[in-house]
């Protein structure tokens, strides 16, 4: 993935910014990996936007976690709270000397489903509804 470069855009920039297309995920799934170059990192001020429609299952959790990957052990950055329900969730992304990057999602709960996607996005970009 590459960062876009549409200045303009709503939601992900470009194609290339999205990180996980919107689907059903009802397992674990700690392979989301994306680069992003250092100076977009470094010069503007940009998140990862999970957006999420729908959630069924007993007592479903979402855990989504950011990770830089660039020191040669995978350092935390950012993390969520339990997510319980639809709705977008933004995840900052720290100004950290770091191209590769990945988004672990942690499921939890009894039969959990979540129907989600996932994209890199600046501030002041609209956050695109959950579809």
């Amino acid at each position: 993935m590459a960062f876009g470069t549409n200045e303009n855009a709503f939601g992900p920039l470009s194609s290339d910014d999205v990180i996980r297309a919107q689907a059903s995920i009802t397992a674990t799934d700690a392979s989301n990996a994306f680069t992003l170059p250092i100076e977009a990192v470094l010069a503007h001020d940009l998140s990862v936007v999970v957006t999420i429609s729908a959630v069924t299952g007993t007592s479903p959790t979402l855990a989504a976690v950011l990770t830089s990957t660039d020191t040669g052990a995978k350092i935390t950055v950012t993390a969520t709270e339990d997510i319980t329900a639809a709705g977008n969730y933004v995840i900052p992304i720290p100004p950290v000397r770091s191209a590769n990057w990945n988004l672990s999602l942690t499921i939890g709960g009894t039969s959990p489903d979540y129907n989600l996607g996932a994209y890199v996005a600046k501030a002041g970009h609209a956050v695109l509804a959950a579809t």
